[in-house]
């Protein structure tokens, strides 16, 4: 990919979110762009997500060095986790299971598992947290994993949750 002549062409930002989505190949590249400064409002791009402020600007001054870690940890950065499943134990209970993920799955040294739950009104009746706050995080719940597998307990009845699981290793 000549990235040099990308990033010299303005009609190229509106599309720019979408290549740095297929370079990222599926991994979180965010430690590595983290080391090598790309400011905060850029590194979704390390991770294969849009930017929403400040796209042009982030192109033209950081797309070589993200690239640059796209390059560098390519066989180093696990891919995501395959096949997710929930199977529910108790009212209260579920068990997660996932596969490996189908790149690099020899270097995985772990996995995370995020959840929260998606019903914001129950949210908002009940624990006095916002949406926006939920939206960024807050309220999330994670477990780490060494096995495919972990149980998740202390989950309400008749709430919807989203879930996250993450394969990692010291390079992100």
């Amino acid at each position: 990919l000549d990235i040099e002549a990308i990033i010299d062409r303005p009609e190229c930002i509106a599309d720019f979110d979408k290549l740095m989505k297929c370079a990222s190949d599926g991994s979180d590249h965010r430690s590595c762009c983290a080391q090598k400064d790309v400011p905060r409002k850029c590194l979704n791009w390390c991770r294969g997500e849009a930017v929403t402020t400040g796209a042009a600007a982030c192109a033209i001054q950081y797309t070589k060095t993200i690239v640059g870690c796209f390059q560098e940890n390519q066989n180093r950065l696990p891919g995501p986790p395959q096949n997710v499943i929930l199977e529910k134990i108790l009212g209260e209970e579920v068990i997660v299971s996932w596969e490996p993920p189908m790149k690099n799955p020899s270097s995985v040294e772990g996995y995370r598992v995020y959840w929260h739950s998606a019903d914001y009104n129950h949210i908002n009746q009940n624990e006095n947290i916002s949406s926006l706050q939920q939206y960024n995080g807050l309220g999330t719940s994670r477990l780490d994993a060494r096995e495919t597998s972990i149980t998740i307990s202390g989950l309400q009845h008749n709430v919807h949750y989203e879930l996250v699981v993450k394969a990692g290793n010291n390079y992100g």
